[in-house]
């Protein structure tokens, strides 16, 4: 953690906000590309314009959530930022639909995971999102756990 955070969740919730729209972005362009079998920069402007359109709505609709999320007591969470970001991954994803294009083929493991992630956009860890989310992501966690684990022992629970 640096210094010009107190805490994990604030540090974690910073490199969400510079790091959300852009991964959304980036993840929808390199689909569309995949689908149209050219570089992402090939794209009908039509589609370009679509994809940042929806990626900066999807960013604007999940950050507030994940800020909400870490200002929670740890006690009270019942799911995970990543939680969030693979939301919204997949909500994100109704922008390919719309453009008609085809889902990919996805494992047995991938459509029992996420059974709705039909373009593969679901981030499996920090890193999915951003490298710069690895450090403040994995922090946050065990900030977490040892946040529960000490109420717990005051408790007397453990």
């Amino acid at each position: 953690m640096t210094d010009q955070f107190s805490s994990p969740p604030e540090h974690l919730a910073a490199v969400l906000e510079a790091v959300v729209e852009p991964w959304l972005h980036r993840s929808l362009l390199r689909a569309a590309a995949r689908h149209h079998q050219c570089d992402p920069d090939r794209l009908a402007p039509d589609l370009r314009e679509a994809i940042a359109a929806h990626a900066r709505r999807q960013a604007a609709e999940v950050l507030p959530q994940i800020t909400g999320l870490l200002a929670t007591d740890v006690d009270a969470q019942r799911h995970n930022p990543l939680a969030l970001l693979r939301s919204a991954a997949i909500a994100a994803g109704e922008v390919l639909e719309r453009y008609g294009i085809a889902p990919v083929v996805r494992d047995d493991f991938e459509v029992r995971a996420f059974p709705t992630d039909h373009y593969r956009l679901v981030p499996a860890s920090w890193v999915d999102v951003d490298p710069s989310l690895q450090d403040p992501g994995i922090t946050w966690g065990a900030w977490k756990a040892a946040q529960v684990l000490h109420r717990r022992r005051e408790e007397g629970l453990r």
